[in-house]
């Protein structure tokens, strides 16, 4: 391997260690906001409304999901650098496919697209809710 390869090696290390504390964080911050939306969902909430936290609790749990098998795969990537492309030779971290089939990068897409959806759902609750006065 060439020196410049085993920078981009490391570099692929860094990315994958940053990936690691991502999902952890992301982790944290979904549990947070769904327990939030099931205190707020226990509490009682008017039948017009509900849809939107319940729809907010399952697009975080799916965010969690996500979070957590990308947090599973880290393992299997490290051991796996450098990571080549037969063609490409070095390539990013992102376009690791898991069990062969999706990429880690499709798997972030769809983790914050979920995230997103998640916090959307949440926002028009806030949006639609009663005042209370």
């Amino acid at each position: 391997m060439s020196i410049s390869g085993e920078i981009f090696s490391e570099q692929q290390a860094k990315a994958v260690d940053t990936l690691g504390e991502w999902s952890k964080w992301l982790i944290g911050l979904n549990f947070a906001a769904g327990t939030g939306c099931m205190v707020i969902l226990e509490a009682g909430v008017s039948a017009l409304i509900k849809p939107y936290l319940v729809g907010a609790i399952f697009f975080l749990c799916l965010s969690i999901l996500m979070s957590v098998f990308i947090f599973l795969s880290l393992p299997a990537i490290i051991q796996s650098l450098p990571i080549r492309h037969p063609s490409k030779n070095l390539m990013s971290i992102y376009e690791y496919k898991i069990a062969n089939q999706i990429s880690m990068k499709w798997l972030l897409a769809a983790q914050i697209g979920s995230l997103i959806l998640g916090f959307a759902f949440l926002l028009l609750w806030v949006m639609l809710k009663p005042a209370h006065g």
